[in-house]
């Protein structure tokens, strides 16, 4: 066995791609949170963080462990691929300590050997760990937000399918009914121009923002393993099997929270490196916390949700009224909405209102009718299609004047383009359906106005804004 009794792991980057002195760590970190701000009605178990120099990537890697803050785990995994060792299966530190400048992290043995007992993949091979970053730079904020949660910390060496869905089952197996987080690991595409690199990480934030990891390990397999930290993320492998874990933990929403490369830091757009912060887990829904929606108030509660898609399927024919029972929800008795109709998983229809002045419950059933009936790209929805039809149901938040793409998180901000007479939206959730990038949202949402793709720095009026978005679980055949 190479492992000692009780090891201590050195910080193998502490001075180089982080400080090295605590007070000043200290400080760099708390910055970094601070300026992410919370994030509110969402209870995270699961994360997507960035690895490279803390400079770069921890403004960004602030945005998703702000998802912890206040939060209690009993033990936080940690995911990451291998960048010196090339190695088959995953390799588990599976005792001791690991030193930080902020104190040390102590590894949970007991659930690093559960995770070992859950698999033959897993196994310890203290070198992996050695001179690793990708999970080294995880401590700085883990040790100034849970400071006295263990850590288990787990390196994937060839990120083959097999690896990553058998460590994702092990990590469910052993970590269910345990209040852990689970950290994932990873930068996006590596030293493309910005705007070539924009395009290609959309692909991975599109399958994040849809918590769709299947979709995710087919983009990752696309290209040869030599390609995929290049192309896709270098800890695509870490992401994957955390996004399915959470899932089969009971993870049931995802957030995609910021996307940035390096060039925003180092000024170089020629060659960049991007970031990601996601968080997967559930909304906070009535009696606890609130997620506060500028011009809004808290978000629907699981049953005002089922009356609104009730509302909305009633108002096709397709379904008796709603059930007798309170209004939406008085902090959201009015205010704007669109329905989607998709039928057989192709859009079928969708019309809404912005900032609309009416009750939540007529809005719908307004606009859900104007979708089946009167949007232009469509004809009249038939009888015989309810069956097969899905309704979604997105709630707007308040617009916000927005600068310009730099400000908008794909698949988390709708945009909203204005000039005379001329007006476009798009929902949230199109951009991450469709691949996008910000820059190709706002370009498509001028377009969608009748306006040139560059309206926007040519005096249209720009907003974003947030929804919340939630459909029917499937077609009623």
């Amino acid at each position: 066995m190479e492992a000692a009794p009780n090891p201590v792991r050195p910080a193998a980057v502490a001075g180089t791609w982080y400080p090295a002195d605590p007070a000043a760590l200290a400080a760099e970190v708390d910055g970094y949170l601070a300026a992410a701000g919370p994030v509110h009605g969402f209870e995270a178990t699961a994360l997507i963080v960035p690895h490279a120099g803390l400079v770069y990537s921890g403004p960004v890697a602030a945005h998703a462990y702000a998802a912890v803050r206040g939060r209690t785990y009993g033990a936080a995994v940690l995911v990451g691929p291998s960048h010196h060792v090339a190695f088959d299966g995953v390799s588990v530190y599976g005792r001791g300590a690991w030193a930080t400048p902020l104190g040390p992290a102590v590894v949970d043995a007991a659930l690093a050997a559960r995770l070992a007992a859950a698999s033959p993949l897993v196994s310890e091979y203290p070198r992996a760990h050695r001179r690793e970053h990708s999970l080294e730079l995880q401590l700085p904020f883990l040790r100034r937000l849970l400071p006295a949660t263990p850590i288990v910390p787990l390196v994937m060496g060839c990120q083959r399918r097999e690896t990553v869905l058998g460590l994702a089952d092990a990590l469910a197996d052993a970590l269910r009914g345990a209040a852990v987080l689970l950290v994932a690991s990873t930068d996006l595409s590596h030293y493309f121009d910005a705007e070539e690199a924009a395009e290609l990480d959309a692909r991975v934030v599109a399958h994040v923002a849809r918590f769709d990891w299947a979709g995710l390990l087919d983009e990752f397999e696309r290209y040869p393993e030599h390609e995929r930290g290049r192309c896709v993320a270098c800890g695509g492998g870490a992401a994957i099997a955390v996004m399915r874990a959470a899932r089969a933990l009971g993870a049931t929403a995802a957030r995609v929270l910021e996307r940035a490369d390096s060039g925003h830091v180092s000024g170089d757009r020629e060659q960049v490196v991007g970031y990601l912060a996601a968080a997967f887990g559930t909304s906070i829904e009535r009696g606890c916390a609130p997620n506060p929606r500028p011009g809004r108030g808290t978000m629907l509660a699981p049953q005002a949700r089922a009356r609104l898609l009730r509302i909305a399927r009633a108002a096709l024919g397709g379904a008796p009224g709603p059930e007798a029972g309170p209004p939406a929800d008085d902090p959201a008795a009015a205010g704007g909405a669109f329905v989607t109709l998709r039928l057989d998983g192709r859009l079928r229809g969708c019309v809404g209102r912005v900032g609309s002045e009416r009750p939540l419950d007529e809005t719908v059933r307004d606009v859900a009718r104007a979708a089946a009936a009167e949007d232009p790209r469509f004809p009249a929805l038939q009888p015989a299609e309810l069956a097969r039809l899905v309704i979604e149901v997105s709630v707007l938040g308040a617009l916000e004047p927005c600068a310009g793409p730099d400000a908008l998180i794909v698949g988390r901000h709708g945009v909203l383009v204005e000039q005379g007479p001329r007006r476009g939206l798009l929902l949230p959730q199109v951009a991450a359906e469709q691949g996008w990038d910000a820059s190709t949202l706002v370009a498509q949402t001028c377009v969608k106005a009748g306006l040139e793709p560059d309206a926007w720095r040519r005096g249209a009026a720009l907003f974003r804004f947030e929804a919340e978005v939630f459909a029917e679980d499937g077609p009623r055949s």
